[in-house]
């Protein structure tokens, strides 16, 4: 898209209020230069529209600092955000029933609730963007094509949450020191590529989803690092597994692959009750506790 024009926000620019030259940007750049804005009133995109900063920093104690609202085409980046501890229900930046829209480079210090929230939208990438002290760092619902693609989340309740969502990708992403890493549930067809997942208590949580695929991610010092729950078509395939509690647990589901990974001093690499088609093949296996334990469970190792 080639934009048509540019709008500058600074105490000398075009706009001092960044809600203003919103208003008045139909098409272009929007850029605001550096600074500290108070946010009272949520920063509404929704037209085509390049929000970016430079240096500048958003803040809000109650309302959401950004919306992208039913619109197409719309970049957010470069900016730094933060959500103060009242209107728990708001996130940072909101992206709603929204086409081809990007948000990235963003650092968002903290948020009670989202840092960017994605509902009924198709084709959003979250890139590059980092992301502390937030309930959740990307919150999916009910959207397909999302990538998030090279974040950071740490020090938050949960990194990633999907929901009621299909086509989805989480991609070289560090998520680490959170309570649930990646959290999917009642999803389908969502990827876990190249990631590196530390020190979660629950690295990956999946539930009641199904056509999940993990791909050559790492995972290190997490209490539970996968956990499948009632969730079909599952495959793991060139991931490293070490010192977790329990590597890979496959619980009341079906259809499950593991195959050509590696497992170092975990206490469980393969856990396996009341599943069917569990295959484990062609893994690497070293000072585990225990290598692959059922119950109750069809598993064959190759």
């Amino acid at each position: 898209m080639k934009w048509k024009s540019t709008i500058v926000v600074a105490p000398d620019g075009d706009f001092s209020d960044p809600l203003e030259a919103l208003r008045h940007a139909r098409k272009g750049t929007v850029v605001v230069i550096r600074g500290a804005y108070e946010v009272e009133v949520p920063l509404e995109v929704r037209s085509p529209i390049w929000l970016r900063g430079e240096r500048a920093y958003f803040y809000s104690e109650e309302a959401e600092i950004i919306r992208v609202v039913k619109t197409k085409g719309a970049i957010v980046s470069d900016l730094v955000l933060k959500r103060g501890s009242l209107g728990k229900g708001h996130a940072a930046v909101r992206v709603f029933r929204s086409k081809n829209v990007v948000v990235e480079r963003l650092r968002v210090l903290e948020a009670p609730y989202a840092a960017v929230l994605v509902y009924g939208s198709k084709n959003v990438v979250v890139s590059d963007c980092e992301m502390r002290k937030c309930w959740i760092g990307a919150f999916i619902i009910k959207s397909q094509r999302v990538t998030v693609r090279r974040c950071s989340v740490r020090d938050s309740y949960c990194g990633v949450r999907v929901t009621l969502s299909k086509h989805q990708s989480v991609e070289e992403c560090e998520i680490s020191d959170n309570h649930h890493g990646v959290f999917v549930d009642l999803s389908s067809k969502v990827d876990l590529m190249r990631c590196s997942l530390v020190h979660n208590d629950t690295a990956l949580l999946v539930s009641e989803s199904k056509h999940v695929k993990l791909v050559g991610s790492t995972f290190e010092g997490n209490e539970t690092a996968v956990d499948f729950f009632k969730t079909s078509k599952v495959e793991v395939n060139a991931c490293e597994f070490r010192e977790n509690g329990n590597a890979v647990m496959i619980r009341h589901s079906k259809k499950a692959r593991v195959a050509q990974s590696r497992f170092f001093r975990n206490e469980f690499a393969v856990y396996a009750s009341w599943s069917r088609g569990v295959i484990v093949w062609d893994c690497s296996w070293n000072e585990n506790t225990k290598d692959v334990h059922s119950i109750g469970a069809d598993v064959r190792v190759e």
